[in-house]
C-alpha cells in the first residue's frame, strides 16, 4: 500500500503546473505555432439517456450538435464503441460509513468486475488528509483490484473527500499508458457519504483543476445516515453532501446516484457500470473567438427528430482553454 504522502511532491508539483495552466517544456524544444494554428482538439464523453434514465446507444455522428458558447462547431471524431477505460475507483473508509460498509465492498467488486478487458484501473483508500492511500496503481488485473478491496476496513478520522479526489485526478491526469491513450476515456468513481470534514483544498479548486481535465467523476452518494435537519440559515449535511455529488456530475459530464439505504447501493452499482461503456466519444477543433476568455461553455443537443425531446444528453459542462 502507498501512501499520499510518499507522492505528495510529484502529486503537488503536477497538480500546481495544470491548476495554473502551466505546461512543463524541454529546454531545446521547439517554440509553439501561432494561437490560430494550435488549437487541440477537444474530446467529450456524451451519455445519451432516456425517459426512464437507461443509455441510448444507436445514435449516429449526424445525430448531435456541438456547441461552444452558442457557436457551433464541427464535429472531426465520433465513436460508439465501446472504448476503453483509464479509472480510479475511490472508497472512503471514515467511521461514518460503517453501518454501510458491508454493501459498499459489494459495490466495489461489482463495479471491478465488470471492467472490460482493455480497461485499466487503479484503487485509492481514504480517510482523512494523511491517509490517502494509493492501494493498487493502474493495471488490467481485475483480480489484483478486488484483492485490494477486500483488505479495506473502516477507520476513524475527519474525513477528506475533496483531497482523496484531487490526489486522484491528478494521478489520472498524469498518466499516459499507450499511444492509443487520445481514444481512452478517463472516469474517477467515488464511493461516500460526501461529507468532508477534514480536507485542505477548497470545492472551488478542485472544480478549476477539472475543467482542465479531460475526467468524468460518477459517484455513489451514501447520504443515508446523514443528518437531514436543516439548521438556520445552512444546508443540512445530506442536503450539501447532494448538492456535491450533483455539482461534480454536472461539471464533468457524469451522473451522480444517490442512495438513502444499503439495500440501494448494488442496483446503483449495476447502472453506474452500466454508464461507463455506454457512451459516445465526439471530437472537434473549436473555432476560436477572440473576447471569450479561457472558459469554454459547452453544449451538446440531438438533431430535431420525432421522440428525441424524450432524450437527455449528458456531457461536461465546459472548460478552460489552455
Amino acid at each position: 500500500m502507498k501512501s499520499l504522502r510518499k507522492y505528495s511532491s510529484t502529486a503537488l508539483l503536477l497538480a500546481g503546473l495544470l491548476l495554473f495552466g502551466v505546461t512543463p517544456r524541454a529546454q531545446g524544444a521547439k517554440q509553439p505555432a501561432p494561437a490560430a494554428q494550435q488549437s487541440a482538439r477537444i474530446k467529450l464523453s456524451v451519455l445519451v439517456l432516456d425517459k426512464k434514465k437507461q443509455p441510448v446507444t444507436d445514435l449516429r455522428r449526424e445525430d448531435f450538435q456541438v456547441f461552444e458558447w452558442d457557436e457551433p462547431q464541427t464535429v472531426s471524431f465520433f465513436s460508439k464503441d465501446d472504448v476503453p477505460v483509464s479509472y480510479g475507483l475511490l472508497v472512503d473508509n471514515s467511521g461514518s460509513l460503517r453501518p454501510q460498509f458491508p454493501k459498499i465492498i459489494d459495490a466495489a467488486q461489482l463495479i471491478l468486475k465488470s471492467a472490460g478487458t482493455a480497461d485499466e484501473g487503479f484503487l485509492v483508500r481514504f480517510v482523512s488528509s494523511d491517509k490517502i492511500d494509493l492501494v493498487h496503481d493502474f493495471t488490467t488485473d481485475t483480480a489484483a483490484l478486488l484483492g485490494g478491496v477486500n483488505s479495506f476496513q473502516v477507520e476513524g478520522g475527519q474525513s477528506a473527500v475533496l483531497d482523496a479526489l484531487f490526489y486522484s485526478a491528478t494521478h489520472l491526469a498524469k498518466h499516459n499508458p499507450d499511444e492509443d491513450a487520445a481514444r481512452r476515456r478517463r472516469v474517477l468513481i467515488l464511493i461516500s457519504d460526501g461529507e468532508d470534514r477534514g480536507s485542505r483544498l477548497r470545492q472551488e479548486e478542485l472544480v478549476k483543476f477539472l475543467r482542465k481535465s479531460d475526467i468524468q467523476i460518477f459517484s455513489i452518494g451514501v447520504v443515508g445516515e446523514l443528518d437531514n435537519e436543516t439548521r438556520f440559515t445552512r444546508e443540512s449535511p445530506r442536503a450539501r453532501a447532494t448538492a456535491f455529488f450533483e455539482e461534480l456530475a454536472k461539471e464533468t459530464g457524469a451522473r451522480a446516484f444517490i442512495v438513502e439505504s444499503p439495500s440501494e447501493i448494488q442496483a446503483a452499482a449495476l447502472e453506474l457500470a452500466r454508464h461507463l461503456h455506454s457512451q459516445y466519444v465526439i471530437g472537434y477543433y473549436p473555432t476560436d473567438k477572440p473576447g471569450k476568455g479561457p472558459y469554454r461553455k459547452l453544449r451538446v443537443k440531438l438533431v430535431d427528430a420525432p421522440g428525441r425531446d424524450k432524450l437527455k444528453v449528458i456531457t461536461r459542462a465546459g472548460y478552460d482553454a489552455p
